[in-house]
């Protein structure tokens, strides 16, 4: 899932870690934002024009900067609250490792919404029950393979509203009857639209939601191979505190490339 970053360490490296994760061990670990969202702003102004995110498209890479992932998540956040988007909603998303997947999951974060990563090996029965267990009001999934998993399961979801594809829609995927169905092009060209005529209307509403640490961020299943999957749920608290630690422990740099 692409919340996880993972760094590969050199031996001399890995001990500087180990002896860094001593030092701080037991130190209260005092938090400056109070949200996953303020976090995020807070390095993209800060960082503007630096790349963020290298992703792998059409055969090569292709860099995205810390301006242009929150611009997209601010588009796509507009486009949702256009959409009738309520505080608390729940977003499953359903893709491989990709650039749509996080900045989806920082627009959700960002207007008080709360994001399910479902792992796309699952059966389409799994995801089904997930979808349901999550009371999941919109899905995200990246394309047709995916969509051929669960598209005769959505009829019997009751509280989704709407679907969004990351990949160009194909002729075979139609609405269900109660939900839309969007492609990410769509919404980030009316996301676009909107921030042009109101530039503050998604941190105005970030402002007026106050989303603090304590507010749930994210449900992550377990794998269920002892019963049914179990929900964690993780607080921005919870995820603010495991990037400023771990921040603290790695002691990364501007110049260092993290592996997703």
């Amino acid at each position: 899932m692409s919340r996880q970053f993972f760094c590969a360490l050199g031996k001399s490296s890995a001990g500087q870690f180990k002896l860094r994760r001593k030092e701080l061990r037991g130190k209260k670990l005092s938090l400056e934002f109070n949200s996953v969202s303020q976090l995020h702003r807070n390095s993209a102004e800060k960082r503007g024009r630096a790349v963020a995110i290298r992703s792998p498209r059409w055969g090569k890479y292709v860099d995205y900067t810390w301006e242009e992932y929150r611009r997209h998540s601010d588009q796509l956040a507009g486009a949702l609250l256009e959409s009738g988007f309520l505080p608390g909603s729940r977003v499953a998303i359903l893709s491989e490792n990709r650039y749509e997947w996080l900045v989806t999951d920082q627009a959700v974060l960002t207007i008080g919404g709360v994001t399910v990563p479902v792992h796309t090996s699952l059966s389409g029965e799994q995801i089904e029950w997930q979808l349901r267990h999550s009371e999941a009001t919109w899905l995200f999934l990246s394309g047709a393979s995916l969509w051929e998993k669960i598209a005769t399961r959505l009829k019997d979801l009751p509280d989704l509203e709407g679907i969004v594809f990351f990949d160009p829609l194909e002729d075979r995927i139609v609405p269900g009857p109660r939900y839309v169905v969007r492609t990410w092009r769509q919404l980030q060209g009316r996301g676009r639209q909107l921030l042009q005529r109101a530039p503050e209307m998604v941190r105005n509403r970030e402002e007026d939601l106050k989303v603090g640490p304590d507010h749930l961020a994210t449900i992550i299943y377990t794998s269920g191979t002892t019963g049914e999957p179990k929900g964690v749920m993780l607080s921005h608290g919870n995820l603010v505190s495991n990037a400023v630690n771990r921040q603290q422990v790695a002691q990364y740099t501007s110049q260092d490339i993290k592996l997703s």
